[in-house]
This record gives structure tokens, sequence and C-alpha cells, in this order.
């Protein structure tokens, strides 16, 4: 008894120490929205937006946030259909450039799995109108790239919410990895 209570207790010292390392996704499906949120801390509103470099959905608090966030979602108020709704790279004027728009999303995805190369030079504020199955290319707040294929663009009574796939360039050049 005394030899498997000791066993127990070395293999769970043993185990408690290792941890997992968070790895962070280069790739894979999100979703955002224009919701806006009070802090009454701040005094400010804030929404959700997405980094690449992190791969995660971040908090964006205007003039408040220290964290980089390279895409958020805006509604325009009253406004329906695709001009309803555009994603803005804040402190970023130079984000977007719409390399194709599909009426099929079999024709959108096959476009962006084969998009490996980024060629354009030009680049704007903001992706506007926001439609289902563009594919845009997004320099980031750091200067690297993203792939993003809309999936679905939702014009809800009081905010929009989008779907996407996106693929981020890690080292800063212009080849996605495939």
């Amino acid at each position: 008894m005394k030899t498997n209570t000791g066993l127990i207790l070395l293999l769970l010292i043993m185990f408690s120490g290792c941890k997992e390392e968070e790895i962070t996704p280069y790739s894979g499906t999100a979703e955002i929205d224009s919701r806006l949120y009070f802090n009454a801390e701040t005094q400010n509103y804030y929404s959700y937006g997405f980094c690449f470099s992190t791969g995660k959905r971040v908090k964006y608090e205007r003039f408040v946030s220290e964290e980089g966030v390279d895409l958020i979602l805006q509604a325009i108020p009253g406004a329906t259909g695709p001009a309803g709704a555009y994603l803005q790279s804040p402190g970023n004027d130079e984000a977007f450039n719409l390399e194709e728009s599909f009426q099929q999303s079999s024709d959108a995805q096959s476009y962006f799995n084969n998009l490996l190369l980024v060629t354009s030079q030009t680049f704007t504020h903001w992706a506007n109108p926001l439609e289902p199955n563009q594919i845009w290319v997004i320099r980031t707040l750091n200067g690297h790239f993203a792939k993003v294929w809309i999936q679905s663009v939702d014009i809800l009574s009081t905010y929009v919410s989008i779907r996407f796939a996106w693929v981020y360039q890690p080292d800063g050049t212009p080849t996605f990895p495939e």
C-alpha cells in the first residue's frame, strides 16, 4: 500500500510541473461582430476585434487599448445589405486589398486555398462593401500578411456579425504556407 501511495504521489508531482505550451494558430475560422459594450471603469465603449499574430479575438477600446487589433467590424447605422458593414484596422491606413469576389462558396474556397502569394501593392483603409465569398488580403499592424475569406455577413437589428476563414503569414514574407 505504501508503495502504491508513494508511486501515485511521485507521478502527481512529476505531471503537475508539466504544462502544455499554448501554440499560436496561423489559420482557422473566426467570428466577430460590431456590438458595443460599456466599460464603467473607463466610461468608454469597446468591441471585440481580431488579432492575426495571436489568432484570437481581442478587446478593442478606442483611446484605451494597448493591444494590437488587426480587424474590427463596424456597422453603418440604418444601412442594409452589403453597405451595412465594413472592416477597419485601427491605426493602419493601408490594410485591405480585395483580391476577388465570387458567387459560389466553392469557387471562393478554391481561390482562397490556392492564393499562395501576395502580389498587390495597393491597400486601402477599410474593407467595404463587405459581402460573403470575398477574398481579402490584409497587411497587419506588424507589416505581415493575412488572407481572409468572408464566409457570412449577417446584418441584424442592432449589430453586424461576420464569419471568416483566415491564414496568417508569421514570417512577414508575401508567401502563404500551403
